[in-house]
């Protein structure tokens, strides 16, 4: 499904794609920064006693890694060790290095779906494509979500009272992460997505588009925690609006930008850690629908073209049939003039030998080879 083989992913990305030995380090190091990077950026109010956050970008960055390139599963457990190091420090937390070493097993399944069901680089370019990537990655965020707390909870870290708090909480932060940021991470590394990207961003509307949601941004998170809630769904319409002139990648970016604005709110309040995870959750629906709405514009799109260039084809055969009913029309009167003619000379004088050789030819020879020619 999906508009990329693995050849093509290959010799995009020659880098990602070689065997973990021969991986250039600048590479593994340049991941390995950005990860840890990613993980101190979004690391907000997280549920006490099990380090798990509202979102999670990281998780993209490793899921999409694996997909590309499942040798690199070393690179992402390597990753997931140095961020659990860096929260316990000075101290070593042996059952969060623990837990976040299970996680390996969560985003390589979701690797292998992706190269098993979509592709490498997903294009979700039907809502089949949608809905089979959202029943990968929901999938891949509980059974992340349960190792995590279970491996917390076994170790003595959580409280076995706390573990579907902390299942779900962790669902929540994991699925925000791969519906916002994963698509984000595909336009990147597709070809025809980053063009559209650039194609996107060099317009107007797409800015006007940007400021809406900032605007809408201010409006909601401007008034009281209670409220929030309520005016939230006016962050669906700049992401609704990108999706619907752009397509996939104005959903994806759109929904990024939100929740980029999301973040900052949260981090410029005091919010609550259970309001956090339940604004990230009506995030998730936002993003979840937005990106439906953007592959159903790029389908119907699609359809679009393809009846467009059929409706082509059918007029270019009417055309052919009519001229061809218009050219064998005289013709097959010529061949009626030279039969008569034939007929004619010969009741009022016998031809001479090479008369009555042209006659002959005339209406069966030369013009049937011509009306061939004409017609074919």
């Amino acid at each position: 499904m999906g508009s990329h083989t693995m050849t093509g992913i290959q010799g995009m990305h020659p880098g990602l794609n070689a065997s973990p030995m021969r991986m250039p380090p600048a590479v593994a190091l340049g991941y390995v920064v950005l990860y840890l990077l990613l993980d101190w950026v979004s690391y907000i109010h997280p549920m006490r006693g099990t380090n798990i956050t509202a979102w999670n970008p990281q998780a993209a960055l490793a899921v999409a890694l694996v997909a590309w390139n499942p040798r690199c599963w070393w690179l992402v457990a390597g990753s997931l060790s140095a961020g659990a190091l860096a929260r316990s420090l000075p101290a070593l937390n042996s059952a969060d290095l623990v837990a976040s070493l299970t996680q390996t097993v969560g985003y390589v399944s979701i690797g292998a779906a992706f190269r098993r069901w979509l592709n490498p680089v997903p294009s979700l370019a039907t809502r089949k494509e949608y809905l089979v990537f959202l029943l990968i990655i929901g999938t891949g965020a509980a059974l992340n979500a349960t190792l995590y707390a279970g491996t917390l909870t076994l170790f003595n870290q959580a409280s076995p009272q706390y573990l579907l708090q902390a299942i779900s909480r962790g669902l929540i932060g994991e699925i925000v992460s791969q519906v916002v940021t994963l698509p984000v991470l595909f336009a990147l590394v597709d070809r025809v997505r980053r063009a559209e990207t650039f194609a996107m961003v060099a317009t107007v509307e797409w800015w006007v588009v940007a400021a809406a949601a900032m605007i809408g941004a201010y409006v909601v998170f401007g008034r009281a925690t209670e409220d929030q809630f309520k005016f939230f769904y006016l962050l669906l319409l700049p992401v609704a609006w990108g999706a619907a002139r752009f397509g996939y990648v104005g959903a994806a970016w759109s929904a990024l930008l939100v929740q980029l604005l999301l973040i900052l709110a949260v981090q410029s309040a005091a919010y609550l850690p259970l309001t956090v995870f339940e604004l990230h959750m009506l995030m998730a629906v936002l993003g979840a629908a937005g990106l439906l709405l953007g592959t159903t514009v790029d389908e119907r799109e699609r359809a679009e073209q393809a009846l467009r260039a059929s409706l082509h084809i059918a007029a270019a055969g009417d055309m052919a049939a009519a001229l061809a009913h218009e050219l064998n029309q005289p013709l097959t009167a010529l061949r009626a003039y030279a039969r008569a003619s034939q007929l004619l000379a010969q009741r009022l004088a016998p031809p001479t030998p090479k008369a009555a050789r042209r006659l002959r030819m005339s209406p069966r020879g030369s013009l049937r080879r011509r009306t061939a020619r004409a017609t074919s």
